[in-house]
């Protein structure tokens, strides 16, 4: 397993062990002393997967303290573009974006700290993302950043966009309590 920092402070890409063989393949997301040895708080409260069809923008989404989390994001099937955007207001990376490619072909996911909005694009037909959060899901701490409010490039001028974050406030107004 390999956990490699990225710009942004406590953000970081980890490749997964996996192996092929006759039966098909292994891969292995998650493991508690690698995570440990490197910093990295490991305690993982829920586990939940997400499918989405392609051309599907989800994001950016968090939740507030005292109900904020980290997060590991990775996926099973198909290819997303994971987007990370630092909230965190004395962050020197505040409003900065950081981007890598998951996909099931490549064994990838990202380590997401709290403070840190997660969004991802869908870059094939269909994907399945998995998330392993630290604390359970609150609706009253649900949150999130309009997901072309922050200065990303996005590779789809019209994404597909729930309602819900279509309504998100933009960054600019977003008041951070990170």
């Amino acid at each position: 397993m390999k956990l490699k920092p990225t710009p942004i402070q406590g953000l970081f890409v980890v490749t997964s062990p996996n192996s092929f063989d006759a039966r098909g393949l292994f891969v292995k997301p998650y493991n508690r002393e690698q995570f440990q040895s490197n910093g990295l708080a490991c305690n993982f409260d829920e586990t939940f997967y997400s499918t989405s069809k392609k051309n599907v923008l989800r994001g950016f989404h968090l939740q507030l303290p005292p109900h904020d989390s980290k997060k590991l994001v990775w996926v099973s099937n198909g290819s997303v573009l994971d987007v990370a955007l630092d909230l965190r207001k004395e962050s020197k990376t505040y409003g900065d974006c950081f981007s890598t490619e998951l996909s099931s072909n490549n064994f990838k996911a990202m380590y997401i700290p709290e403070g840190v909005a997660h969004a991802f694009y869908v870059l094939g037909n269909e994907a399945t993302v998995f998330y392993q959060v630290g604390k359970c899901y609150s609706a009253i701490a649900d949150s999130g950043i309009k997901w072309d409010s922050a200065g990303f490039s996005w590779p789809c001028e019209y994404p597909t966009i729930s309602d819900r974050d279509q309504e998100l406030p933009k960054l600019n107004v977003f008041t951070s309590p990170f």
